[in-house]
């Protein structure tokens, strides 16, 4: 309402105001060590300091602003659709257009993403980020070129298949819980040139019993999907893994994905193989719908779940064709390839409506907001995959510097 968005304005008003006397401190501070503000930033270029400069506002209206009170939102809940039936195992979800200051902050690594729902319970949604090529590959076949490892989230994957991940812990590891949760993918983490790539040879003896590999596969840091439709229909107990609901997207052990990579049953384009899972946990004290991919979805707005055909396209394999013929292995030669797959991955997954009328009638708005939000998703990419923050630049045009600072 009119009073609310009044409140919004002061405070993000009210935060700027603070920002700016902060920043005025540090001109004085300058001085008094006789730097000029020029010496201070040389070592960035002008648009990527820019670029620091929009990020700083975003926090400080997040950090300095007064609040709103929560009780003006009470009545959201009666208007908020229920996605809870279009969420289910082999959905697609897209990265939303318009990225909160929240996202910017803390959740980067969802900025155009595509997320594959691998398993929906009542405890939480476990999904999967499918268009994030790490700093490693996984060898599979000496004639072949190894599997890009892809980043699918931050908690280990034998973690989440133990179930350890929905486990209470002491409250004196909270301060921990960041290092624990991106350990899974650092151990993977390669060098920032070509010539570093770190592969992750997967060994298997074809002559082994794959039954008594079962607790291998538990212990496995990795997951790995196929979409072979004649793989797939062994079902899982003669190798061809377990469909993940209706798509034609298939979960398989990793000896059974090898084995069938080396017998020539399946094809490494039509595999995929990624370090960590995302985990959205659902609980009545969590959020207005109780947490999940549906917290996501309907209140925060922070996905949109894909429709799987699209004038008679298969989404998801138009997405699929589109990774795995244009990533490959994170390097610096090959980051601006990636995310440039990324984005096209991203907007092949083109919603029936228009995200808003707000939208459209603030698009020059929305754009520049989406310039910001493509720089932060490369610095992450370029500090927490690509190992190289300092090396990796990041910019902001001065048009949508303009837009940002009006808005």
């Amino acid at each position: 309402n009119n009073a609310q968005s009044m409140k919004q304005l002061h405070n993000v008003q009210t935060s700027h105001g603070l920002l700016e006397s902060g920043t005025t401190m540090w001109r004085i501070f300058l001085s008094m060590v006789n730097v000029t503000e020029e010496k201070a930033t040389e070592r960035l270029p002008s648009k990527q300091l820019a670029f620091y400069d929009l990020m700083l506002t975003v926090w400080a209206e997040e950090n300095l602003s007064t609040g709103t009170n929560d009780d003006d939102d009470d009545d959201t809940t009666f208007y908020l659709q229920d996605s809870s039936n279009g969420i289910q195992p082999g959905t697609l979800l897209r990265g939303s257009r318009y990225v909160s200051n929240d996202s910017l902050l803390f959740d980067c690594e969802f900025i155009k993403s595509t997320v594959l729902v691998l398993e929906e319970t009542e405890e939480a949604s476990v999904g999967i980020l499918l268009n994030h090529p790490m700093g490693a590959g996984v060898e599979c076949l000496e004639e072949k070129d190894p599997l890009p490892l892809r980043y699918g989230g931050p908690i280990e994957v034998p973690e989440w298949r133990h179930g350890s991940s929905f486990e209470d812990g002491d409250d004196d590891d909270d301060e921990d819980d960041d290092d624990e949760m991106y350990e899974g993918f650092l151990d993977y983490q390669s060098g920032a040139s070509s010539d570093s790539i770190m592969y992750a040879e997967v060994e298997l003896d074809l002559d082994d019993d794959y039954d008594d590999d079962d607790d291998d596969d538990e212990d496995s840091p990795f997951i790995w999907l196929h979409r072979d439709a004649a793989l797939g229909s062994r079902g899982p107990s003669k190798g061809g893994g377990t469909q993940l609901g209706s798509s034609d997207i298939w979960i398989i052990p990793e000896n059974d994905a090898i084995s069938a990579l080396k017998s020539g049953f399946l094809c490494q384009e039509d595999t995929m193989v990624f370090s960590g899972v995302c985990i959205w946990e659902k609980g009545d004290d969590l959020g207005q719908v109780g947490g999940g991919l549906r917290e996501q979805v309907d209140v925060m707005k922070s996905f949109e779940i894909v429709n799987p055909m699209d004038d008679d396209h298969d989404v998801m394999e138009l997405v699929w064709d589109i990774l795995s013929e244009k990533q490959d292995v994170l390097v610096k030669e090959t980051f601006d390839d990636n995310i440039k797959a990324t984005m096209e991955a991203w907007s092949v997954c083109m919603m029936d409506k228009v995200t808003s009328q707000a939208a459209v009638e603030n698009d020059g708005k929305l754009i520049a907001r989406e310039g910001l939000s493509d720089a932060a998703l490369r610095a992450w990419l370029g500090a927490n995959l690509l190992g190289d923050p300092l090396g990796t630049y990041v910019e902001v045009r001065n048009d949508q510097r303009q837009e940002l600072s009006e808005q």
